[in-house]
Parts: structure tokens; sequence; C-alpha cells
């Protein structure tokens, strides 16, 4: 064999390693410009994310004080949005340190019927019926660390990492609603407005999982849908017990750096 056929082999040998090494930090996707000046992929990516949460609360609210007994709430529904500042580091071609600080506003509502209450007007038998509602509000400083693993040969990626809520300020409000007879529905507030929630903790802890798919949008820039479950690691009070099953689910856009 010639000296100049093993020279273009080798060349090619080389450059070829050099677009496979390349490769490792593509996150999958081909954004190489030009297949003869292989370029080095971006590691480094920064971006904004908008996601919306739902949760399911376990709550004894009774025990918090005489102030939330109104009803014996137990069982809560939270909805809210997060609006978060995302950045995305590629260790390799399949795994990434992920870090999202946000802000985080939410409602949780609790609900609790009260037994038929029987009662006469007018000759005539009636039920009464009603419901007692407390509505919490939380504002948050949510900050998360993920460690994701693109799934090989896909864009799909699973991603496990702790979650850290700063609770800015959390207040609760009640209302009563007479459901039946219907004749006399309506819904009366608290007259003691919304009001400070007490002994809600600062601070909380939360290990979670997440899944997600990284769609190209051009080069080096795409975007994430994601999806992620957590649980607190610790009460929401110091005075009862309260723990939730967080879900949240969104997308985040990221640009190379």
């Amino acid at each position: 064999m010639h000296h100049g056929s093993i020279g273009k082999i080798l060349t090619f040998v080389g450059i070829f390693i050099l677009v496979l090494s390349q490769n490792s930090f593509a996150q999958g996707f081909d954004w190489q410009y030009s297949s003869r000046l292989p370029s080095p992929y971006p590691r480094l990516f920064l971006g904004g994310s908008i996601s919306g949460i739902y949760a399911f609360h376990t709550a004894d609210i009774y025990s918090l004080g005489e102030e939330y007994r109104c009803g014996d709430y137990k069982k809560g529904i939270e909805t809210g949005m997060t609006f978060s500042g995302v950045g995305e580091y590629w260790v390799t071609g399949m795994v990434a340190v992920q870090g999202m600080i946000g802000y985080k506003t939410s409602t949780t509502r609790f609900t609790a019927e009260t037994e038929p209450e029987p009662f006469r007007r007018n000759g005539e038998e009636f039920e009464l019926i009603r419901e007692f509602a407390m509505d919490v509000y939380q504002k948050v400083l949510s900050i998360e660390a993920v460690v994701k693993y693109r799934i090989e040969r896909t864009h799909a990626h699973l991603g496990v990492g702790i979650k850290t809520d700063f609770v800015l300020a959390s207040t609760a409000e009640q209302t009563e609603t007479i459901l039946s007879p219907v004749e006399f529905t309506q819904s009366i507030k608290d007259p003691n407005g919304i009001q400070p929630l007490n002994g809600f903790q600062g601070l909380l802890l939360s290990p979670l999982i997440s899944a997600g798919y990284d769609a190209e949008l051009g080069k080096g820039f795409y975007a994430t849908p994601r999806i992620s479950i957590s649980l607190p690691l610790m009460n929401k009070t110091s005075a009862a017990d309260w723990t939730s099953i967080d879900i949240s689910g969104g997308i985040s856009i990221l640009l190379s750096f």
C-alpha cells in the first residue's frame, strides 16, 4: 500500500474519531455545521421554564388551632404555577447536571361536608347540609438540583434530584357554603378574612424523580417537556401532620452558551 493511501486512511480515521468524541457531547443532536471541519458541541445551556403544579395533601388541620376548626379538614388539592430560570451542563453525552431556581405561587383547597342537620320551617321538614372550605395560599422560592440521564439512542431522559422550597408567605382563608336546601344556597366567607397560617415550615426538602424529552428547535437550541414527582421529607407544619405528593409538569427552553 502506498504511503499516500496510508496517510489518507489515517487522516480519515483521525477525523472519524474526532467526530465520535464530539458526538459524545451532542445530547443526541447532529449540530455539526461541516463534516469536514467538526466543531466542539456545546455543554452549557441556559434558559427558562414554566410548569404547572398538582399535589395531593393529607393533613390534620384540626390540630393547628381553634381558628382552623370550622371543618374537619383532612384531604386537599394544590394547584399553581412555577416560573424558573434553568441551567444545564452536560458532563458527557449521556449525563447532565441541571439546576433550577423559581418562584411558585399556589392554592391548596381543603373541604369538609357536614352531616345533614334536620330542621323544620313553616311546618315543612328540611335537611341542612353545609360545606366548609379552607384555601391555603403560598408563595415559595423553589430550587432544584437534578442529575439527568439520557436514554441511549433517544432524546428521552430520566432524572433524580432534590428540591428545596423556601416558603416566603403562607396564608389561609375559610368559607362556609350551604349546599342544601337549594333555596338557601349561599357562600359566607370567614369575617376574619385571609390570615397567616400558623406553624408552617419555612424550609422543605423533597427528593424527586423526573422524566422528559429533549426536542431540537435548531442548532444549540432545544425544548424539554418534563414531568416530575416529589415527596417532602418532613411535615409541612410544626403543629400538625401534613404531607403531600407533588406532581409538576412543564416545559423548558434552553440555548447553548
